[in-house]
């Protein structure tokens, strides 16, 4: 039922004088009054805020102070209502008071500087719960200084730390700085991994000019072959894959040229992989694909269909990529080296077939001379062409 506008107006009167006899509190046992106290919260926890204030303080019964304080957990303290409740905190009775106002401060997430001063004094208790109690409460702080604090305990082997200093770091913009010097010199991968997961959340704030920088070192520890280069590219592809991607493969192109092929394949493997490689990159990967074949001595045998080298060959050929005129500029490919990769196409059909009649014809013509022109010759005559 609908309550009537005068049944609607008694419950208002009752509430208040309910009110009014527990703010003034006489003649109530500390029993009675901490009952009262519950229902004034439960009742509506703004309008008994001040009440449940003036009985959390040190004068009143511990039962009392334990209820005032209870009833205060949902409610938005001002900071100067949270530094008072910080003052309990030093209380002889943990029961009745301390735990109460951890309970009541849980939701506070606003301090003066002397509160953030109190807070920053209990990372040092002896107990843990306040330790963890002050962790949670200067989450949201900004500033470089705080990050440090939670740079501290990223790492700690207690998830519920580690979850909250995470949290701090993903919201603190100042902690970036700190963040990147961090993961420059961490050596340790599993931390790598901690490390980049809030920092992937200020991807925004990363500069490109940093993010050439990073790219440099996840460069050098993917050619290495180091557990520390896949962490670096996954924090790299999540600021900016384009850019970061950009930059390895000219790294990658930088160490075929100095004929560190494995080193160069390393990087471009990871990122196909990942599947951020453009035409260009994939480009470097069949070319470094090839001349490592070379050196392994594979130039010479006959090809077949199920070649990986091939296959990222054909992917460029189908997507109509100058994949010809590329090759015949590069110095650091043989001419057995184009007649492998022409015999192989020319056995293709369509674009693939054309591309490797092409290169056939340009061995035959440029190294006409040679053992590889020959075969080319021959195999064009063969072919008719």
């Amino acid at each position: 039922r609908v309550p009537t506008r005068s049944a609607s107006a008694d419950l208002k009167k009752i509430r208040g004088s309910l009110f009014a006899k527990i703010k003034a509190g006489k003649d109530m046992t500390p029993v009675a009054l901490a009952n009262g106290l519950r229902v004034l919260a439960a009742i509506s926890i703004t309008q008994s805020r001040p009440t449940l204030l003036k009985y959390a303080q040190p004068d009143q019964p511990p039962t009392v102070r334990k209820a005032a304080l209870l009833g205060l957990a949902e409610s938005q303290l001002t900071p100067a209502q949270s530094d008072t409740l910080l003052t309990y905190l030093d209380d002889a009775d943990h029961s009745n008071v301390v735990k109460p106002a951890l309970v009541a401060l849980g939701g506070s997430c606003e301090w003066t500087n002397s509160g953030i001063k109190t807070l920053r004094a209990l990372l040092s208790s002896r107990r843990e719960e306040m330790k963890l109690f002050a962790l949670t409460a200067l989450q949201d702080i900004p500033g470089d200084d705080v990050a440090k604090i939670y740079m501290s305990h990223l790492h700690s082997p207690k998830a519920d730390v580690q979850a909250i200093a995470m949290a701090a770091l993903s919201k603190n913009e100042k902690a970036v700085p700190v963040m990147l010097k961090s993961l420059q010199i961490e050596r340790n991968p599993e931390k790598v991994r901690v490390l980049i997961k809030p920092l992937m959340t200020h991807a925004d704030l990363i500069k490109p000019l940093q993010i050439k920088t990073m790219s440099e070192k996840c460069g050098r520890l993917l050619a290495d072959g180091s557990e520390l280069g896949e962490p670096h590219l996954e924090l790299l592809l999540a600021i900016d894959a384009v850019l970061a991607t950009q930059e390895l493969v000219s790294k990658a192109t930088r160490l075929r040229r100095a004929h560190k092929l494995a080193e160069a394949l390393r990087i471009l493997m990871h990122l196909a992989g990942a599947g951020t490689l453009d035409l260009e990159g994939r480009y470097q990967l069949a070319l470094a694909r090839l001349i490592k074949d070379n050196d392994e001595g594979r130039s010479g045998v006959i090809s077949t269909s199920g070649d990986p080298t091939m296959g990222f060959v054909a992917g460029l050929v189908r997507d109509g990529f100058p994949a010809l005129d590329r090759l015949k500029k590069e110095s650091m490919l043989s001419a057995e080296d184009l007649l492998r990769v022409g015999r192989h196409f020319n056995a293709s059909i369509g674009p693939e077939r054309r591309f490797g009649t092409e290169i056939l014809l340009y061995v035959a013509k440029k190294h006409a001379k040679a053992k590889a022109g020959e075969e080319a010759r021959m195999m064009i005559r063969a072919e008719g062409l």
